[in-house]
């Protein structure tokens, strides 16, 4: 096979591919030589636009194809501070992971320090992602991880929107994970991970000293610290872990339930769809979409009693309420 990737020389390494994921060789050279992806921009929380680069439908049928795979496989071997991109299955339900779970191995400590990986999967490179297959739990020989670099990789990088990049970037990080476990234990201190969050904490202050340790050995993986996000915050101060504070019990910031009763509120007073456009956000809500902006509203309220607790006074005052105006509301939800 020739190939316009020089690296990539050799016919068997897609035969292998094939084979490995039973998928048609033709489908998967398509794809690997044309890719196709949609790109779109989102918006950041923190201003600007995130690029996104999706697979189109054949291309993300080999993904998803690819990703259940990948998962029993990371499953097995997942470190138990990495809450975020992962799952369990329904006879695991004891496993505790997740954004709550990573929240609470935090919860009531004296120090708090938040860090975010700049550009986290544009910065895992094709030869990276390469060089990841080529190690456990791979072992892979070079053509055919190159090979699958290739169909996972899309302009020399890990794209987000892709539904195996997530996973693929677990794997990579676990030498990271392993690496930074061990600065921290060696300190004293918690780390976990929830994607490209790190967050440690400590009942004692962690130093500067400590930062610049992370972040050497993040540039060992080729990750930069988005300085931007550096946080540190005592017990005298607002903890937040992926945007649970965690000073005392698990919980919400104010202006969440102050949206929440404001949203309810206006639902009471001129209906559901006036309330639709005029607290739309970054939703692009339509007339006819009503059901949609009731279920999104519905899942704030449920996340709200995830953290919390279902027994929660303030959660099921919230339901209740909007149970109640559902009930009276002229809409099939």
């Amino acid at each position: 096979m020739k190939s316009k990737y020089k690296f990539l020389d050799s016919q068997l390494a897609i035969e292998d591919i094939s084979s490995i994921l039973n998928i048609r060789f033709t489908e998967l050279i398509k794809n690997i030589e044309k890719p196709n992806y949609t790109t779109f921009r989102i918006p950041k929380k923190s201003g600007g636009h995130r690029v996104v680069f999706a697979p189109c439908s054949d291309l993300m049928k080999i993904h998803n194809i690819v990703n259940n795979k990948l998962r029993s496989t990371y499953h097995m071997m997942q470190p138990k501070v990495v809450h975020g991109f992962t799952y369990k299955t329904a006879k695991e339900k004891y496993l505790d992971i997740g954004i709550k779970a990573n929240a609470k191995m935090h919860l009531n400590k004296k120090c708090i320090l938040n860090i975010d990986i700049k550009d986290f999967f544009p910065s895992i490179s094709i030869s990276r992602v390469r060089a990841m297959f080529e190690c456990p739990p791979f072992n892979y020989d070079h053509n055919l991880a190159t090979g699958l670099a290739l169909l996972f990789c899309y302009k020399g990088q890990l794209p987000a929107g892709a539904p195996t990049s997530p996973l693929i970037s677990n794997f990579y990080c676990l030498k990271l994970d392993a690496d930074v476990l061990e600065l921290s234990n060696s300190e004293n201190i918690t780390y976990s991970r929830y994607a490209d969050d790190l967050t440690f904490s400590s009942n004692a202050i962690i130093d500067t000293k400590f930062v610049v340790k992370v972040s050497e050995i993040l540039k060992n993986f080729g990750f930069e610290i988005n300085r931007k996000k550096l946080r540190k915050a005592s017990n005298f101060q607002a903890q937040y872990v992926t945007g649970i504070k965690v000073n005392q019990t698990l919980n919400l910031n104010r202006t969440y339930y102050r949206n929440l009763r404001a949203v309810l509120h206006s639902i009471e007073q001129i209906g559901v769809s006036a309330s639709m456009l005029k607290y739309k956000g970054k939703k692009r809500y339509i007339l006819g979409e009503e059901h949609k902006f009731l279920s999104s509203v519905r899942g704030r309220i449920e996340y709200l009693g995830y953290i919390r607790g279902n027994n929660d006074v303030l959660y099921k005052e919230l339901k209740n309420k909007f149970n109640a105006l559902i009930d009276r509301a002229p809409i099939n939800y």
